[in-house]
């Protein structure tokens, strides 16, 4: 398949070596280092649940009585909401 991207010089220059080296074409040193890449990551650890995976921070819950949809409604009446 044809496809067209961007590669950072010092990538390029490895990829043409390992073409080199190896008697490939640079598509195929490409591909060999995705496959390797993608070989890796399936096997790589899952993240642990407290690495953000968004920009949002996800906090213990604190402790007290739980806020109901009730007291949302009360409070939006107290506030005139």
């Amino acid at each position: 398949m044809r496809s067209t991207f961007n590669l950072d010089d010092d990538m390029l220059i490895l990829a043409q070596q390992t073409a080199q080296r190896e008697r490939i074409t640079l598509g195929q040193a490409v591909s060999q280092w995705m496959r390797r890449g993608a070989q890796h990551m399936a096997h790589a650890p899952a993240p642990l649940a407290s690495q953000p995976r968004s920009p949002y921070s996800v906090y213990p819950a604190r402790s007290g009585p739980p806020i109901t949809s009730q007291d949302v409604y009360r409070l939006m009446d107290e506030e005139g909401v």
